[in-house]
């Protein structure tokens, strides 16, 4: 039986970058662009009121608190969320540790630098999640993901044969990765010369 392994780093990007995706699929993008546009137009809102309002500070006062929500919502939030997510991050004793994953037709084994190390078979899986750098892999209970960043698999071949094996394993499969559109033939198109 033919065996895959995936070998990386588990540091503060990669926790960052797990997060977003595990995020990323569990809100929908248009929520997200309609929240990004109103703090857009709260802010024009706002900058209109000052620029419209005699010179009297108190009936300006309405418009500053939108202004600081706009200005939080679009440069500062992301900043924030990821300190907050990784502020305690140095004291976990998995950060920084190397993390090996091997996989097959009959299992899945992770191991964790000494610290944690098991073996499983691929129902545990409730849900793998292809993101555009790397595999989210949802264990029950449903919040509980592992991450496989694309760069730690050896080589394409390998991350080709994971999606294989999970998709033949019945297990809710879902990308993440937007759909590319090519004008270039697809190899069942016959071209004439």
């Amino acid at each position: 039986m033919e065996t895959y392994n995936v070998t990386y780093t588990w540091t503060k990007d990669e926790l960052l970058k797990s997060l977003r995706h595990h995020y990323q699929s569990k809100l929908r993008p248009g929520i997200v662009t309609a929240i990004n546009v109103m703090a857009v137009l709260l802010a024009a809102l706002s900058i209109f009121i000052l620029a419209i309002e005699d010179q009297r500070a108190s009936s300006a006062i309405p418009a500053f608190p939108l202004i600081i929500f706009a200005i939080y919502w679009l440069f500062l939030r992301r900043r924030v969320n990821d300190w907050g997510l990784t502020r305690g991050f140095d004291k976990n004793p998995a950060a920084n540790a190397v993390i090996q994953w091997e996989f097959s037709q009959a299992h899945l084994t992770q191991e964790c630098a000494g610290l944690v190390s098991f073996t499983a078979e691929w129902k545990i899986l409730s849900k793998v999640v292809e993101a555009s750098d790397g595999f989210l892999l949802y264990a029950y209970p449903k919040n509980m993901f592992y991450w496989l960043p694309f760069a730690g698999f050896e080589t394409t071949e390998s991350i080709e044969a994971f999606k294989r094996i999970a998709r033949s394993k019945q297990i809710q499969y879902v990308s993440l990765k937007p759909t590319q559109k090519s004008d270039a033939p697809t190899p069942s198109r016959s071209q004439e010369p």
